[in-house]
Parts: structure tokens; sequence; C-alpha cells
């Protein structure tokens, strides 16, 4: 093979490799406050969901309330509204 063709077949999966994992949301890694609020606020969902199958009293529809708030919690920080622009 040219050299000419090795880099259009590098180019191509360069841009299939992107465009991949922008479908999948590879891309989205947590920068900054988020990469260590996320994993705290799971750990402290897990922590939760002990304490209601172990000790913890609580009316079934509020428990479901507040699992539910922790779901949308974690999938909004990863997932955000809107996406930053690239500059």
């Amino acid at each position: 093979m040219s050299e000419i063709e090795k880099t259009d077949i590098d180019e191509g999966l360069e841009l299939a490799r992107r465009m991949a994992e922008e479908e999948e949301g590879i891309d989205r890694r947590p920068t900054g406050a988020s990469r260590h609020v996320v994993p705290t606020i799971a750990v402290i969902w897990s922590l939760f969901q002990i304490s209601i199958a172990s000790r913890l009293i609580l009316d079934s529809t509020f428990i479901r309330a507040i699992h539910l708030g922790f779901a949308l919690l974690i999938v909004f920080l990863n997932f955000p509204l809107l996406k930053p622009d690239s500059v």
C-alpha cells in the first residue's frame, strides 16, 4: 500500500472511532468537581439502600421518590442537558 492509502485508512478509522464514541456516550467523561461528586452520590445512594433494607422504616412511596431522585441526579450529572460549546 502506498503512503496515501495508509493515511486515508487512518483518517477513516479515526472518524469511525469518533462517531462511535459520540454515539455510545464514551466521550462524556466527567471533569472538574463532577468527577468526584458523581461517585460520592452513588456511594451515598448505596448506603441509603442498605439502610432501608436493614433498619430504616419508611413509606414505600417515599422510598421510591428518594430512589428516583438519586437516579435522576446521577443521570443529569453524567449527561448534561446542554453540551458545552466546542471552541
